[in-house]
């Protein structure tokens, strides 16, 4: 594995530059970034709690450094990696649930049973409104956009 020097160097150099737009992403990637925040709040203001509007605002500044000029294409594929994996993990537990809802039998769970559709009506009404649920897609929806708009900015 070789090393690149010059990045080395510059990226090294970079720590003790005054110049602050060496820190500062593309106006284009802070425009996307500021204009998704600014779309979902507007858009989800009237319809969440509190703790939902903080949980948006927050996993909008957790995912802002995928747009720094100091991550690199490799970051970007481990962080695509582990996302892709979430994605994989999430849909695979849904379709199951979907199966199991499908095949309309009641469901027990040791000591009552319920309805197929009861059933539903809780997994719906709990685990997809959950604040971290929604946090892990929003995650993966925001990276997935900056990521892309990353990469196509920056490619060569």
């Amino acid at each position: 594995m070789t090393v690149d020097v010059a990045r080395f160097e510059s990226i090294c150099n970079a720590h003790t530059s005054t110049s602050p737009r060496q820190w500062m992403p593309e106006t284009y990637l802070i425009l996307a970034w500021a204009s998704h925040l600014v779309g979902m709040v507007c858009f989800l203001h009237q319809t969440c709690s509190m703790f939902d509007l903080v949980v948006l605002i927050g996993m909008h500044f957790v995912c802002l450094p995928i747009i720094a000029p100091q991550t690199t294409p490799r970051l970007m594929a481990c962080i695509a990696g582990s996302l892709y994996g979430l994605i994989a993990g999430l849909q695979c537990i849904d379709l199951c649930f979907d199966f199991v809802i499908l095949s309309d039998q009641p469901i027990s769970d040791g000591v009552d049973t319920f309805l197929a559709r009861q059933v539903a009506y809780l997994y719906y009404h709990t685990v997809i409104t959950a604040s971290h649920v929604n946090a892990a897609l929003l995650a993966i929806v925001l990276t997935s956009f900056l990521g892309a708009l990353v990469g196509l900015g920056r490619s060569s």
